[in-house]
């Protein structure tokens, strides 16, 4: 498995990591023997980077009842905030999160805890982040991240505060290249991408739905996909649409891991079979889908 370290962190991580979004969201106790299972099988397999968040519904628990006993073997990122929604944005309620956190993960400590989606007015009050670094310094989470993007993430990024950064980056969604790659580069700061494949919409002729809850979560992201394919060429295209886009994504050398999630083991096995492969996208058609991605995104915010 290619592997990069991230930023100043100076963690060593895969460069394919493993969101949990789909699992936690989906999925309950339950089926604890599949995505044990899945867990297992990325983590044997070099995937050594996973990402959940304390508002992914079992997320957080299922990791500490699958693979707390393997701890030692992978990185582990969380995230606070979302969960808290509804409350204050207070140093308390940020603490008790994290808290809440440590003990669902059966672990003493969290490699990155990123504020998710946190805004601006509320990190300029100081409060959250303040929470943050005095669990850093109990030696409860070991950097400081931030997960979100657009105007808040131009805030996060150049505050000097966050040593990760975690956005969206694909081939309909291009904005964090336009806008961050490069300042985030010259701080050093470790670089997630998340929604690496574009949640598996390029090529589709139908939309899919990937939460129940949440039945218009890809309809951006398609309605660009269906734009944009309409534009390209006849050069010379991959026919598997995954490797298509998650070679795009890694084909930039600022992502230092993308998170790919899945409830399928199967679909966990073919990424990983992508990543094994020496066979790269040409730098033609990465060249034609910028190209395309910026005469049309006029409008198109990070999701």
């Amino acid at each position: 498995m290619q592997s990069n370290i991230l930023g100043r962190t100076g963690l060593r991580v895969s460069r394919l990591g493993f969101g949990t979004s789909e699992i936690g969201l989906n999925l309950e106790i339950k089926d604890k023997k599949n995505i044990s299972d899945i867990f297992n099988f990325g983590l044997d397999n070099g995937i050594n980077f996973i990402d959940t968040a304390s508002s992914y519904g079992i997320g957080e628990q299922i990791i500490g009842e699958c693979i707390s006993n393997r701890r030692s073997e992978f990185i582990l990122a969380s995230k606070t905030g979302h969960s808290v929604l509804g409350k204050n944005w207070t140093y308390d309620n940020i603490i008790d999160s994290v808290n809440k956190s440590l003990r669902l993960l059966k672990t003493d400590y969290i490699d990155i805890m990123q504020l998710h989606g946190t805004e601006i007015s509320s990190l300029e009050k100081g409060d959250v982040v303040r929470a943050l670094q005095d669990l850093k310094a109990e030696g409860k989470i070991r950097f400081l991240g931030y997960s979100g993007g657009n105007e808040d993430l131009s805030w996060a990024i150049t505050s000097g505060l966050f040593e990760t950064i975690q956005t969206s980056f694909n081939i309909v969604d291009q904005y964090a290249k336009k806008n961050f790659f490069d300042e985030i580069k010259k701080r050093n700061i470790g670089l997630i991408i998340k929604r690496p494949i574009a949640n598996a919409v390029w090529g589709k002729n139908k939309n899919s739905i990937i939460y129940s809850h949440m039945p218009d979560y890809t309809d951006e992201y398609f309605d660009r996909s269906r734009k944009m394919k309409k534009l390209i060429s006849k050069i010379d295209y991959p026919e598997d649409d995954i490797f298509l886009a998650l070679k795009f994504t890694l084909n930039f050398r600022q992502v230092h891991t993308a998170i790919v999630g899945t409830k399928n083991i199967s679909h966990l096995r073919n990424n990983i079979k992508i990543m094994e492969s020496k066979l790269n996208i040409s730098q033609e058609v990465v060249d034609e889908l910028c190209r395309i991605w910026s005469n049309i995104s006029n409008g198109w915010e990070q999701k």
